[in-house]
């Protein structure tokens, strides 16, 4: 039991708060419980903690802060889910029973414990990748659920700000599910259709409201008269794709660590101008795009200029079919 005995009433509601959630039909009960309780204390807590010269730099702070954001990120979550992160928060090891208390009454309240505020310089690598681990191993086993679209979106924009936070990528066991996922939605038009899994999961975050992607192009090169620029150089040792949604269209730069790169895009919606021309070879006609924007990744002044590879297999109206239909009905 805590020091101070208002702490410790509320650690012993929290621990049978999380043991009744995991009862079936006690969770009204539970979560009332805990509710009631958090409410009377967490102001206090939340008024000590908001002291901003009082930095917290431990593990099991970061963990329950993150631990807190996934509640809130995934909301609404299951009752297990909540009653299992209580359990974990209730044995961390705090260096201030008032930080355990503000966890609670995020965690109550579905609120976020804003976790982008709090360093974690200190870790070393090896520190890092035990956390993001255990809050792996949390999401999948008691947030995603099997058939669960939703979360499984959810679960995308958690992924990129947790990444971006840690500075470590996160492996999954349901990360096959995106190429899974990509792959279904793409049209039988195109070309490519085999994705690994951390470009589709890049492809599926990119997607705006109401978009879909429906198409991909390979075998692409920059043409001779952009590729001496000094930008267009550092994208040489790159692999280029065009992503084609039913809004606009991607081309994307992946390099040899899987760093990916918006080079360009072209909206539909922002009435740019496109053009698609026929280049005729020997053996596969190629075709040859202009128009669009540059991204930020691209500094560069000269009009975009592009080549798409045919294939021998196919003829150039069915392999170049999709795009074709892309400009056509939306250009």
């Amino acid at each position: 039991m805590a020091a101070n005995p208002v702490i410790g009433i509320a650690q012993t509601i929290a621990i049978e708060a999380g043991k009744q959630v995991a009862k079936k039909g006690s969770e009204k009960y539970a979560l009332n419980l805990l509710h009631d309780v958090i409410e009377i204390i967490g102001e206090q807590a939340t008024t000590i903690f908001g002291d901003e010269s009082f930095r917290y730099r431990c593990e099991h702070w970061i963990y329950a802060v993150e631990l807190t954001e996934i509640l809130y990120h995934f909301s609404p979550v299951q009752q297990s889910a909540l009653g299992k992160a209580l359990k974990i928060v209730t044995a961390l090891s705090m260096r201030s029973e008032y930080d355990r208390i503000f966890i609670y009454h995020c965690m109550a309240q579905g609120k976020s414990a804003q976790p982008e505020r709090f360093e974690n310089d200190f870790f070393s690598q090896e520190d890092k990748q035990r956390v993001v681990n255990k809050l792996s191993t949390f999401v999948e086993n008691s947030v995603i659920q099997k058939g669960n679209e939703q979360a499984e979106k959810k679960l995308i924009g958690w992924r990129r700000k947790i990444e971006s936070r840690f500075g470590i990528k996160i492996q999954l066991k349901i990360d096959s599910n995106d190429a899974d996922y990509l792959r279904t939605n793409l049209c039988s038009g195109s070309p490519e259709k085999k994705i690994k899994p951390f470009l589709a999961r890049y492809i599926l975050s990119i997607m705006e409201q109401g978009e879909t992607p429906q198409f991909i192009y390979t075998d692409i090169r920059f043409a001779e008269s952009i590729e001496t620029e000094a930008s267009i150089r550092v994208l040489e040792n790159s692999r280029l794709w065009l992503i084609g949604s039913n809004k606009r269209l991607i081309l994307l730069a992946v390099d040899k660590e899987n760093k990916i790169l918006q080079v360009w895009n072209y909206n539909a919606e922002h009435k740019e101008q496109l053009s698609l021309e026929r280049i005729n070879r020997v053996v596969a006609d190629d075709c040859r795009v202009t128009g669009g924007v540059w991204q930020e990744a691209v500094d560069t002044e000269k009009a975009l200029e592009f080549i798409i590879e045919g294939r021998n297999i196919a003829s150039y109206d069915n392999y170049f079919q999709v795009l074709d239909g892309f400009k056509r009905i939306l250009s």
